[in-house]
């Protein structure tokens, strides 16, 4: 029931947030499909982590929400963000492919 939760809440907050933002950037239109299945990917790469792992993306992926004026007023770039919340998705995958196999 635990995992339950926290996928809905990931898939809400981070899934829908990160794959709408892609797509807008990729210049790919953005359908409810996609939208809903760009979520559904990353909420399983995210679901099954750490709690610590889902709270820091979950508060990463905050700002990205917000509007352009208030980013640009704190210097911050919704670009890094998006960047920096997928290399915390993909890095703990990259490294135990590549370097945790012995």
């Amino acid at each position: 029931m635990k995992t339950a939760i926290v996928a809905l809440v990931v898939f809400m907050t981070l899934g829908i947030t990160l794959s709408s933002s892609l797509l807008e950037l990729s210049g790919v239109e953005t359908n409810y499909v996609y939208i809903g299945l760009g979520a559904l990917l990353i909420t399983s790469l995210v679901a099954f982590r750490s709690i610590g792992l889902i709270v820091i993306v979950l508060l990463v992926s905050l700002p990205i929400n917000l509007s352009e004026e208030y980013l640009i007023q704190y210097y911050i770039d919704r670009d890094v963000l998006i960047v920096l919340v997928i290399l915390m998705i993909i890095f703990p995958f990259a490294y135990s492919e590549f370097v945790g196999k012995k």
